[in-house]
């Protein structure tokens, strides 16, 4: 999704809209194209993404931070400072953050390049480094901030604390629930049930095989930290022979022991 594209192989660039959304088909190795509504994104480049999941699975948002402007529409080069939610099957836009309509950037605090990170059971979503380009390179985050850590479910997962999504990192919380923003427009609650389980308009002529994809679920076989070892029993003595190793060979394993 956005970035930019290509599209006449003549090395002028155009910028990929964001309600248009490709998705990757790993096992049958095939792509889909299908077109999002809602609170589509400015173009932009170079932002960063990650995605959290209802605890019931029933829907599946996509976080997206910030990012670098293009032409056009924006003329002068700036930064994005906002957050936006594309909640999946329905293929909808919402905005998050700030709770203004329209893109957003916050003089010298919009940045391009960060690392988004879902930590935490998907709790909290922690933009890392990236670039200004509002303010000098060595400004400092502002406290307030909360060192760029969202909660996704917004603060302390209320679920419908709107007006506050950065709060400093709780290493407690090892549970995530969907924000009011997002059940409002697919429906459930903040634990899930969403009822919206396609885009609001239908899915795009020839994806018929994307439709069927998007109900598939996954049932990956536990797994556990440590595999399983059968106990054996050890080996008897020989007859006549002594069962303690001699002060040679002690050393020896101390000393490899060591260098190991």
């Amino acid at each position: 999704m956005g970035g930019l594209v290509t599209p006449y192989d003549n090395g002028n660039t155009a910028p990929q809209p964001l309600d248009e959304i490709f998705i990757y088909d790993a096992q049958d190795n095939r792509w889909s194209k299908q077109k999002a509504v809602g609170e589509i994104p400015q173009h932009r480049r170079r932002f960063c993404i990650d995605a959290a999941w209802a605890p019931d699975k029933s829907s599946f948002n996509i976080y997206l931070w910030g990012g670098h402007s293009i032409y056009p529409p924006v003329t002068n080069v700036t930064s994005y400072s906002d957050i936006y939610v594309l909640t999946l099957p329905s293929f909808q836009w919402v905005k998050a953050f700030p709770d203004t309509s329209g893109n957003y950037t916050l003089p010298e605090n919009g940045k391009y390049g960060s690392s988004c990170n879902m930590v935490k059971n998907m709790s909290q979503f922690i933009v890392v480094g990236g670039n200004y380009t509002d303010s000098p390179t060595d400004k400092c985050d502002d406290e307030w901030w909360g060192a760029h850590n969202l909660w996704t479910g917004t603060f302390q997962n209320a679920g419908n604390n709107n007006d506050k999504w950065w709060a400093l990192f709780n290493s407690e919380v090892n549970t995530n629930v969907v924000p009011k923003i997002v059940y409002d427009v697919v429906g459930g609650t903040k634990e899930g049930g969403a009822t919206v389980k396609q885009p609001k308009n239908g899915y795009d002529s020839g994806n018929t095989l994307l439709s069927m994809l998007m109900t598939r679920t996954a049932s990956p076989p536990e797994r556990k930290p440590t595999r399983q070892v059968n106990a054996t029993s050890s080996p008897s003595p020989r007859n006549g022979g002594s069962s303690k190793l001699g002060t040679g060979p002690i050393v020896g394993i101390v000393i490899g022991c060591a260098v190991a």
